[in-house]
């Protein structure tokens, strides 16, 4: 729609003064904004209508916003190479209000696409974050000057308007009336982390987070932050339920929450919750056998899955769980370890077998510098602790863990098998390829598994 018609510029005055290129693009990037808006809220009408969590439309409004970008440049210039051809260049920037204030939208939206570069947002994402609204909060009033209401050019911008309300409100009602503010204690673990245990009458499902907003915090309880919830809410509805969020202690605000917590501040204090959102499509209960994988903290999102397969194992045709977590240093076994041993004794009950392996990565820190690891996988199998062998829940191995040939090992039971990974983009990304080929395979009837059903989620934000 862009380069397809022509002529891109009029052959003659006669026909109009504006290039017709530079027209059709000014409207496409201008109908792009209802779309970039709804996509970067969390209540929004396409979460609504297609039960996708606003977590995973994210890509799309940096796409969107790319594709809006690139549409505004193409829309400028060839009103800079006319005005200057016709040398009215100086008269159209000094007398035209909306001439140069489309220039002066074009500033800050280079700003908000290039700083929203992933290693950029993700390096600084506390202050991307304000000043990404900053720049939007300029973007938007000069591309509204500019339009000067041309034809229903500022129609997008009341049904912009009408959709981020929506957004807003529904959030604000639901936090203020529904979830309120709840109480918070907080506790300081090995590995800095930091675990905030939550007293709330809201209820959640497993995987499933909350932005979070912390009072108590200074400036920082301005914002609200994601963490995803490390338990599950109780059965009954007449009980307070208790949500476990895990922050890993890194610089910015989770530094200063770290800080509080060796300092022994801050131990009680009240948060208020936004959400609960995003989770697992459907129910992993449903296979056969199901795969659980986690990376570093993204363990936090796999423990919960693990409680509810557990709790459900009556409901469903699930008989076998396998759990890798891969994990820096033995200081990080301390956060899950009782979970993991009432995990192991209920599911001996039930019938449901379960298997947790440990992969502690940095070798040298975790088994000293002296220790001579043997290559059999055997010798690999220790305990960190000083514990008997029948007592531990979980089995540890050094090394990373080699995620492809557990994969191919599970698609080697038959039936079918549901797998959930969060961690790191790498970790990510190598859970999704071994997927793909295990799921190729299928397709060629090269592994018994019939079915293979696979969700990664996000780490960090």
């Amino acid at each position: 729609m862009t380069l397809g018609p022509k002529p891109y510029y009029w052959p003659s005055m006669a026909y109009g003064g504006s290039p017709p290129i530079a027209t059709r693009t000014g409207w496409l990037s201008l109908a792009m904004l209802p779309f970039l808006i709804t996509f970067a809220t969390k209540w929004n009408i396409i979460t609504l209508l297609t039960g996708v969590s606003h977590e995973r439309l994210q890509v799309y409004h940096r796409w969107v916003a790319w594709v809006m970008y690139v549409l505004a440049l193409i829309h400028t210039f060839p009103f800079i190479i006319l005005n200057i051809k016709n040398g009215t260049m100086v008269a159209a920037w000094k007398t035209r209000v909306w001439y140069w204030s489309g220039v002066a939208a074009l500033v800050p939206q280079t700003w908000l696409v290039f700083m929203s570069w992933g290693p950029i947002r993700n390096r600084f994402y506390e202050i991307f974050k304000w000043l990404h609204y900053l720049a939007a909060a300029f973007f938007i009033p000069l591309l509204f000057i500019h339009c000067n209401f041309r034809l229903t050019s500022w129609d997008y911008f009341f049904a912009t308007a009408a959709l981020y309300v929506f957004s807003f409100l529904v959030r604000w009602i639901r936090t203020l009336f529904y979830n309120r503010i709840a109480s918070a204690n907080l506790e300081l673990l090995p590995g800095d982390m930091v675990k905030v245990s939550i007293s709330t009458r809201v209820k959640w499902k497993p995987g499933q987070h909350f932005f979070i907003r912390f009072f108590g915090t200074g400036n920082h309880a301005l914002s609200a932050h994601p963490f995803t919830v490390a338990t599950l809410p109780n059965t009954s509805d007449s009980q307070q339920n208790v949500a476990d969020v895990y922050i890993r202690v890194r610089k910015g605000f989770t530094g200063r929450l770290g800080s509080m917590a060796k300092r022994g501040k801050l131990t009680e204090f009240g948060v208020m919750l936004d959400g609960p959102y995003g989770g697992v499509p459907g129910s992993l209960t449903s296979y056969d056998r199901v795969l659980l994988l986690g990376g570093g903290a993204g363990i936090t999102f796999i423990v919960p899955l693990l409680l509810d397969v557990v709790r459900r194992y009556d409901e469903a045709p699930c008989k076998q769980v396998d759990v890798v977590w891969a994990t820096r240093s033995q200081e990080s076994l301390t956060w899950f370890k009782a979970t993991f041993r009432s995990i192991i004794d209920q599911a001996a009950k039930t019938g449901l077998s379960v298997s947790i392996a440990i992969h502690v990565t940095d070798e040298k820190r975790s088994f000293g510098s002296d220790v001579e690891i043997d290559s059999d996988q055997k010798s690999k199998e220790t305990s960190l602790e000083n514990e008997k062998d029948s007592e531990k829940p979980y089995l540890i191995r050094p090394g990373r863990p080699n995620l492809p040939q557990i994969i191919q090992n599970a698609a080697m039971h038959g039936g079918t098998l549901g797998i959930a990974a969060c961690g790191p983009e790498s970790f990510s990304f190598d859970v999704r390829n071994a997927a793909s080929d295990v799921q190729l395979e299928i397709a060629q009837q090269q592994v018994p598994v019939r079915e293979l059903w696979l969700h990664t989620e996000t780490f960090g934000w």
